[in-house]
């Protein structure tokens, strides 16, 4: 389909368009950093979320947990973390419009990017991590806790 400026849609490039809707890696990513970097962006971010929970912490006010969780996604993942492959730490978020852009016009390109090697990594590094921030959160922190303490 033709764009409104009479040209072609292109995925990746100088005049790439779908980078609006789905994640693109930077051009001087490999497919490896690509795959770490989700991982450890949601890893940190579960560490985080959990410490922000867990009641035995911070006791954060039940209020304003989501705001929190919120400014922390936004300030850690997106600024920190979203120059090599744009965060892609939401499968929902980034397979959805990849279905989207191929049938809107963009075609199987949204998918081929890198010979086929990135489309899959939204959606299996992100859980990945989060399973390894779990598990970091109850090895280094959770485990040496006192069980006393009564849940509110």
């Amino acid at each position: 389909f033709p764009n409104t400026f009479g040209s072609e849609l292109k995925v990746c490039g100088v005049n790439g368009t779908a980078r609006i809707f789905v994640t693109i890696p930077n051009d001087k990513s490999s497919i490896g950093s690509c795959f770490i970097d989700p991982i450890v962006t949601s890893s940190i971010f579960v560490i985080i979320c959990n410490a922000i929970v867990d009641p035995k912490n911070m006791e954060v006010n039940k209020e304003i947990i989501s705001i929190v969780i919120g400014f922390t996604n936004l300030s850690l993942i997106l600024f920190a973390f979203g120059f090599n492959c744009m965060a892609p730490l939401n499968p929902a978020r980034d397979f959805a419009p990849r279905h989207f852009t191929c049938i809107a016009g963009w075609g199987k390109d949204v998918f081929a990017i890198r010979n086929y090697s990135y489309f899959w990594i939204p959606i299996v590094a992100p859980h990945c991590g989060a399973i390894i921030g779990s598990w970091l959160n109850v090895l280094l922190v959770e485990i040496h806790w006192d069980n006393d303490h009564k849940p509110i």
